[in-house]
């Protein structure tokens, strides 16, 4: 995609509608995610150590140690891909930026993209590896729903997801001396697009993050605490899900993403790599461009279908 001096002229054009969409995006989804080291560039396996059942206890007997614990792993495995993108500056470009500002500023928005390449794929590994689909108002199927979300939809998500042993991802914020704020209990995580947390604003029982006992608790993207769950609010992640015409009397329907603590993963990889070449090096025999670009490894993959839900909602 070349860069040409016009464009750079034209900052609406170019810069706020290309660069800066991606640029701004929050990471979404990696602050949620388990990290798994890398063994190699082919697989990643993500281990998760199993719950330990309580059972009945059993006092102790003098000068005898009691019999172990029991527990298992639980290993998944994912293919690690190579991904990368570079973007062409002109000549013309360069002559109207000798000392390298608008250079430096591709080469940030452009890991920007890398970063947005990778919440994507973790966006996509939780549509796809969901056990189940939640349809607003328990409705049999998307062509038929109609209803928008509803704190009774959030109770059933926030209750399968308990009943499938999701743990929470987040801790109690405790409450403290201070007016008109309220303490958050432990909850699973739902994310939205824009048009669906201004409808979530608007439900009863919200509590926005302002009023939390402690807002700097707060995660990227987050909004408030409903029905069990922190909500955290997307609009470069979660907005290309809306399913245009497909609810019912063609309406749009909007899927949310819920889930717990490492219901899936993501390789904790350092091969993140930005390369720059030099219109000598890059730019062919005229030396008419220089490049910025990256290159990476990476892999994102659910670790437990019960734990993740979509739902779509009108």
């Amino acid at each position: 995609m070349p860069v040409t001096s016009t464009q750079i002229n034209n900052t609406n054009k170019f810069f706020n509608k290309a660069l800066l969409r991606v640029a701004s995006a929050p990471a979404v989804f990696e602050q949620f995610a388990l990290k798994a080291p890398v063994k190699g560039h082919k697989t990643v396996t993500f281990t998760r150590v199993n719950d330990i059942p309580v059972g009945t206890p059993t006092p102790l007997v003098e000068g005898a140690n009691p019999t172990p614990l029991n527990t298992s792993q639980n290993q998944v495995d994912a293919i690690i891909q190579w991904y990368g993108q570079y973007i062409q500056i002109t000549h013309e470009a360069e002559v109207l930026d000798p000392i390298g500002m608008i250079k430096n500023g591709y080469i940030k928005r452009v890991g920007k993209h890398a970063q947005g390449t990778r919440e994507t794929l973790m966006r996509d590994a939780l549509i796809s590896g969901a056990s189940s689909v939640y349809y607003a108002g328990g409705v049999a199927g998307r062509s038929n729903v109609s209803a928008g979300i509803s704190v009774d939809d959030l109770d059933a998500i926030n209750e399968s997801l308990r009943d499938a042993g999701a743990e929470y991802i987040t801790e109690i914020v405790a409450g403290k001396d201070r007016v008109n704020t309220y303490p958050v209990a432990e909850c699973y995580i739902l994310v939205v697009d824009v048009a669906t947390g201004s409808a979530i604003r608007k439900l009863a029982g919200f509590t926005k993050v302002a009023q939390y006992s402690e807002p700097t608790v707060r995660f990227v993207g987050e909004i408030g605490e409903i029905a069990g769950f922190r909500v955290i609010e997307s609009r470069a992640y979660i907005n290309p899900l809306t399913v245009s015409g497909a609810g019912q009397d063609g309406i749009d329907v909007h899927r949310a993403i819920a889930f717990g603590k490492e219901a899936y993963g993501i390789a904790d990889l350092e091969t993140l790599r930005s390369i720059t070449k030099t219109k000598k090096e890059a730019g062919g025999a005229l030396e008419r461009f220089s490049t910025t670009g990256y290159t990476m490894a990476s892999a994102s993959k659910v670790l437990n279908g019960d734990w993740c839900t979509v739902y779509e909602c009108a």
